[in-house]
């Protein structure tokens, strides 16, 4: 590739692509609390939504942010009690595999660490993993 080819398009002006194939999306958040952030991941999910994209929230049951996301958006709980959880992680795989989930979005230390190893058993049938913050 010619190093003026990619100077090239940097001057061409930004256009949408034609047709984009809708992705499932899911975005963990292992969070307790209920704030700023989180009010964030729902209005994400809500605008992915819009643009005909799938866009679930993973969170713990019973926190304010899971009972706030899910009066709001899908929603489907994961206890990520711990980054060690295996019941998180197998509950997790199954959910990548059976929605055929195309990016996996992560936000805190244990979802994320979770969400990694998770996507990476899957081997070549893994989703895009995102670290969001």
């Amino acid at each position: 590739m010619d190093p003026s080819d990619a100077d090239n398009r940097m001057n061409e002006p930004y256009s949408e692509p034609s047709s984009t194939a809708p992705l499932n999306i899911l975005h963990l958040d292992c969070t307790t609390g209920y704030g700023g952030q989180e009010r964030d991941h729902i209005a994400e999910a809500k605008g992915m939504n819009a643009r005909g994209h799938r866009y679930v929230i993973g969170a713990r049951p019973g926190t304010p942010f899971f009972e706030e996301a899910r009066s709001r958006t899908e929603t489907v709980g994961f206890s990520m009690k711990s980054n060690f959880d295996l019941e998180s992680f197998s509950d997790l795989r199954q959910f990548l595999i059976r929605e055929k989930i195309d990016v996996l979005v992560t936000t805190s230390y244990i979802d994320s660490f979770l969400g990694y190893v998770s996507a990476a058993s899957l081997g070549n049938n893994r989703p895009l993993v995102i670290r969001q913050r």
